[in-house]
């Protein structure tokens, strides 16, 4: 039985930013973080997993322990960052509007001096991309430290029970 289009997409688009944020490399992930961020179950997972195993998409090899897996996603595509600017260049001096321009930009874009800003502007994209990508690999630790920290409380609770009973 195959997946949805939808449950896939949620799998391709996960393992591609997994792949995006190691640059194309191995990587290791648990089960669960991958159950949470695509909002799946279990049975969907292993279903899942088993169907881009088979497709040729993704390689698993066991990880750590029982938990954790060692991903490469097979279908990486590397970014080309030599094409952006000069797509920019193109667009600077044929007076194109490129996607997130504002008149303001596409004013001094027509400026003197383009060439500079041209640069300038690729070098600002790439850091707000490495930006991103920080700050979506913060988000990911905050949110494992949260869990690692109700599992914590659960085993308090837990103890404080036994204890009271006692």
């Amino acid at each position: 039985m195959g997946l949805r289009d939808k449950t896939q997409r949620k799998f391709v688009e996960f393992f591609e930013n997994m792949a995006r944020m190691y640059e194309g490399a191995e990587f290791e992930v648990a089960y669960s973080q991958i159950q949470r961020d695509t909002g799946s179950a279990n049975s969907t997972l292993k279903r899942a997993l088993r169907t881009m195993v088979e497709e040729g998409v993704l390689e698993i090899q066991l990880g750590r322990n029982s938990r954790y897996g060692r991903f490469r996603y097979l279908a990486y595509q590397p970014p080309v960052k030599t094409s952006e600017p000069e797509n920019l260049a193109k667009a600077i001096q044929t007076h194109e509007m490129m996607p997130g321009d504002t008149p303001e930009t596409q004013a001094h874009a027509e400026g003197e001096g383009h060439e500079h800003d041209v640069q300038a502007f690729a070098d600002l994209k790439l850091d707000v991309q490495e930006l991103v990508h920080l700050t979506n690999h913060l988000m990911r630790r905050v949110r494992h430290q949260e869990m690692t920290i109700a599992l914590l409380q659960d085993r308090i609770a837990e103890l404080e029970d036994k204890l009271y009973k006692k």
